[in-house]
Parts: C-alpha cells; structure tokens; sequence
C-alpha cells in the first residue's frame, strides 16, 4: 500500500492513511532479518555479518560494527530492550547486552548454517538450521546444546513458553515440541518449503512458504490450507492478533489480512527485490526487510474527528499534487461538492460550510492546517509551502494530507466511483 493515502471522512475515530514507505537504510547489503522490540526499538542483520540499529522507528539506522565481514547473519531477536541476540552461517551467535550497539561471539558448538532464532526470555532460547539441527540454551547463550531433529532443513522456530514450540522447513515439515525439545511431533503439512512461522497465542499460529502457501491452526495441532491468492515465495509471515497480519515475500510481495487469513490481499510495496523478513509490533506498526538495502515501514495513523457535522456532502475527489516530490510548493486539487440544492444567493461564491486541509508527517504528527472551500467547480487548488503551522520550514520527508469537513456524511460518495477515491504521498526535497 506504498504511496496509498485514505482520504476518509468519518464520525467515529478513523485511519487517515496507511500503506508501505521505503526507509533509507544506507547500506546495499542483503538484509535477511528485522526484529523491534516497540515502534522505536529496531535491529536488521544481513549479509557480510552487517547489523543495523534504529531508536526512532527507522527514520534514521546506524550500522553497527560487529567486527566481522563473514559470514552472513540470516536472523535477530531482543528479548529485552537490552539484550539480543543474531545467528548466521558457520554457526556464528553475536549477543548484545547494550541494545545492540556492542556484539559478542558465543560459542555454537559447530559450523552449521542457523536460520532462525527465537527467545522466550534473556534465558531461554531456540534456534534451527539447514540439516534439521536444533540448537537450545538456557543460560542466556553461555552453553549452546545441538540436537538433530530431522533429515529436512529448518527455516522457522517459534516458542510460547519453554517447552512448547514449532519449528518449520523442507518438504511441508512442522514439528511440534511439548517438552522443550526432548521430542517432536511430525506435523508435516506439504510438499512446499514452509519459511516462517508466527503465534498469537499457544493455540493460534499461522505459516507460510514457496509457491503463496499458507496454513493455520487454531488448536496448535491440525493446520489448514488457507488462499494466499499469490503463486509468490514467502519468507516471512507476523501476526498481531488473531485477525491481523502479513506475509512477505518474492519479487517485492506483501500481502495482508484482517480475518484471520480467510482473505488475503496485496498491498503495494513499491520495490521488487526479495523481501525475506517482516516484523509488527501492533496493527499501526510494522517492518520489512530484504535484498539491496531494502527496509520498508508499514504505518497506519488514525484520528478522532469530533466537530458538530452539520451537511452532507455529495461526492469528494482528490487528484495527485503537482510537482511531486516539491521543493519550494506543491499544488493540491481536490473536488469538494455540498448536495444542497438550489444553491441560494448567499452561497454563490459555491461556499458550503468550513472544510480544512490537514496535513501530517510520517508519524503521523499534524503540522499544518489549511482552510479549504466546498463549493461546485470542477477542480479547487489549495498551495502548500511546504512549512508548518508556525511558518518554519519543514525538513525533507514524506507527508500525508486528507480533508476534514463540518458535513453530514450518512451518504458520502466520490465522484464517478462507488468507493472513496486514493491518492499518494506528498514527497519534500530540500
């Protein structure tokens, strides 16, 4: 949903918009891994050992120097703000104990290649690799203990507590643990490589892999096929809650529900690398991440509107600015018609009741509001000068923008179309 803005009028607490925007991570590294602690906490890993670090939700990463160039670091996981861990090839672990700004090795016990880490607490922690190895600690990392649990590569851990889990990879392969490992149920599924996997609870998990597949459980022990509606590879797969999720994938692919999973949709990512990891730490919050550099931030920032509605309003449309991106002004049209007829003398100039222009950063912070008119012509202009409400220049960035209008809104349409019409970002260069 990347350059999608929903320019909604609603009386109840509403989204303003959402969708994908891509953040500049600065590197051009294949980034394997994504982990945020909260909206502000974030780590990515990649290849050549590379660790990324953020502490305002990805509006600025700083590399970490991990002091390695090799081998590739393919996951990363905090289980508090402070202390992390990131697994790669050659059977490499770092841990950090300073919210990733300094990594140490830990010894693995082997030259294995680890895929994927998980941990319930700063204790306990699950990880599995290519040749069916599952690797456990329950001393923070001091001693890793290895176990081969099948013939298949592994792709996926996830653990709820310390002794139940799943872990996923080759040939549809899922086993469960009750025991924290000791032993495993054979929950195969497919003949497709599973990815990824994510729970909301002990009970409610989903997974995904090649080829758009996706199954869920709701018991944790019987999975169903669900439609992904896509033939892409999926990497990595977060839920939120038991309705709210994502998938990522090949090519550039996202796709997302708010269901359960009994329909997915895409969004519009906006790249077309390999996405191979996707993270959420609420339904407004999200990330992703995948090859050349690529870091994407899903945001989805809602209001409450509470003004006296006093109108109803016919038809809204608004049209793309121009330029886009702007540097000194951007031009923004919209169409804004009141139903009210005849249109009496004192409403000649088309003025139908107060109607404002608002506009927000990307965190969804207000800075600027315009008044605009409703009225019947064809196509109004309104200039933004790229300042805020204190006339200070704004820095470079994207911007959103919506109406908010006084009218009654029981029959609101746009013009020409049965749904509400959606435009994209505004982007400022300075």
């Amino acid at each position: 949903m990347k350059r999608i803005l929903f320019f909604i009028l609603l009386l109840a607490p509403s989204v303003l918009f959402s969708g994908w925007m891509v953040q500049s991570s600065g590197v051009s590294n294949h980034l394997n891994g994504i982990f945020f602690y909260d909206a502000n906490n974030g780590y990515v890993c990649g290849n050549n050992g590379i660790i990324l670090r953020t502490t305002n939700g990805g509006a600025h990463w700083d590399t970490v120097h991990t002091g390695i160039y090799d081998p590739h670091l393919n996951d990363i996981f905090f289980a508090t703000v402070n202390e992390g861990w990131a697994v790669g090839n050659s059977g490499k672990i770092l841990h950090s104990t300073d919210g990733g700004q300094i990594w140490k090795d830990q010894d693995s016990g082997g030259s294995f290649w680890i895929t994927s880490a998980w941990f319930v607490d700063e204790d306990v922690g699950r990880c599995v690799t290519k040749g069916g190895r599952y690797i456990h600690t329950s001393n923070g990392g001091s001693n890793w203990i290895t176990d081969v649990v099948t013939g298949n590569d592994l792709y996926g851990v996830y653990f709820y507590d310390a002794n139940k889990g799943w872990i996923c990879g080759t040939s549809g392969y899922i086993g469960k643990t009750t025991n924290g490992g000791s032993s495993w149920t054979d929950q195969r599924l497919t003949p497709q490589t599973l990815h990824s996997l994510s729970f909301t609870d002990a009970a409610h998990g989903w997974t995904c892999g090649t080829f758009g597949t996706i199954f869920h459980t709701t018991d944790g022990d019987t999975w169903i096929s669900q439609t992904s509606n896509v033939s892409n590879d999926l990497y990595g797969i977060a839920f939120v809650d038991t309705n709210n999720g994502w998938a990522v994938g090949s090519f550039g692919k996202i796709i997302h529900t708010t269901d359960g999973g009994a329909n997915w949709f895409s969004d519009t990512s906006g790249v077309e690398v390999h996405l191979n990891d996707v993270c959420f730490v609420d339904a407004n919050n999200g990330w992703a991440c995948g090859n050349g550099g690529t870091i994407l931030r899903y945001t989805s920032v809602g209001i409450e509107e509470t003004e006296s509605l006093k109108f109803k309003v016919e038809s809204l449309k608004l049209y793309p600015c121009y330029p886009n991106p702007f540097h000194s002004f951007t031009v923004i049209r919209y169409s804004l018609f009141d139903n009210r007829t005849p249109i009496t003398d004192d409403q000649s100039n088309g003025s139908c009741g107060h109607a404002v222009l608002k506009i927000f950063d990307i965190s969804g912070r207000l800075v600027r509001t315009l008044p605009i008119t409703k009225n019947r012509q064809p196509i109004t202009e309104v200039i933004w000068d790229g300042k805020d409400s204190d006339g200070k220049s704004l820095p470079s960035g994207i911007y959103f923008h919506t109406i908010h209008t006084d009218a009654q809104l029981s029959a609101i349409r746009p013009v020409g179309a049965n749904n509400f019409q959606m435009r994209g970002k505004v982007v400022l260069l300075r």
